[in-house]
Formats: structure tokens, C-alpha cells, sequence
């Protein structure tokens, strides 16, 4: 008898204590998702559907191998394979410098191959179109 309830005990305990991580988690959380989503525009003009494949293939190279760099989570949807997404976790405010430098040191390693490009400041809202990864790193918001 002492024992389940010694084990009661424990399991109420571990519950709270874990409920409240999480809770703390999410207030740690400083931005909305689409505060950390940055959009890329690319001018495809004179690249024919495979070059411009293999240049996408390329681009995501580049970006899972940023020299030991955290790069942020990235999408190319497949209707618009013009725009890349870019969804960062910390520093969301500077995110416009941030895919600057991410894209320079992208267009090192792509080299000709690399499009011209636009970065956009625009807010992009999280969504099977553009990006939306969820988890601890943002705040929740109207789009959870």
C-alpha cells in the first residue's frame, strides 16, 4: 500500500514538474512563427526546368552544410519553385542580415549556378505554401 502510494506521489510530481518545463519552454519563447520566416525570390529567367532543379538540389546542399553554421529550417515549395523559405529558431529580429549572409556564403558555394535573388521583407504566414514548422522555439500564435 505505501508503495502505490509513494509511486502516486512521484507520478503527481513528475507530472507538475513536467508541466511546467513545457510552460516555461513556451514563455522562453520570444517570437511568432512568421516573425522568424524569411522569404527568398529567385529569377529563374534562362534556366530550363532541370537546371533549375539541380540548382534547388544545390541551394539545400549548401544550406545543410553551412560549415558547422546552425542554418534555419528551409522549404521550396513545390508549386512555386521560385521562393525558398527560411524559418529561423533565435535572433528572429535580424533575420534579414541573417539570410544575407546565409545567401553569400550559399552563392560561394554554388557558384555560376546560383540565380539572381531577392530577399523580401514581408511578413510570410506559416502554412503548407510557404513554411511551418511548430515547436517550443516559438511563441504560439493565431496560426497553431
Amino acid at each position: 500500500m505505501k508503495r502505490r502510494t509513494l509511486y502516486i506521489i512521484f507520478v503527481l510530481i513528475f507530472s507538475l514538474a513536467n508541466c511546467g518545463l513545457s510552460l516555461a519552454a513556451e514563455e522562453a519563447a520570444k517570437y511568432t512563427r512568421q516573425a522568424c520566416i524569411q522569404k527568398v525570390v529567385f529569377d529563374w529567367g534562362g534556366y530550363g526546368p532541370q537546371e533549375i532543379e539541380l540548382t534547388i538540389r544545390l541551394i539545400g546542399d549548401a544550406l545543410n552544410d553551412n560549415g558547422g553554421n546552425v542554418a534555419p529550417s528551409f522549404a521550396f515549395p513545390y508549386r512555386a519553385r521560385d521562393q525558398l523559405y527560411l524559418q529561423y529558431r533565435a535572433r528572429c529580429e535580424h533575420k534579414l542580415k541573417k539570410t544575407q549572409e546565409l545567401m553569400d556564403s550559399v552563392l560561394e558555394t554554388v557558384g555560376q549556378a546560383m540565380p539572381n535573388y531577392d530577399i523580401v521583407n514581408e511578413t510570410v504566414i506559416p502554412s503548407p505554401k510557404t513554411i511551418s514548422l511548430k515547436g517550443s522555439f516559438w511563441k504560439k500564435d493565431q496560426f497553431d
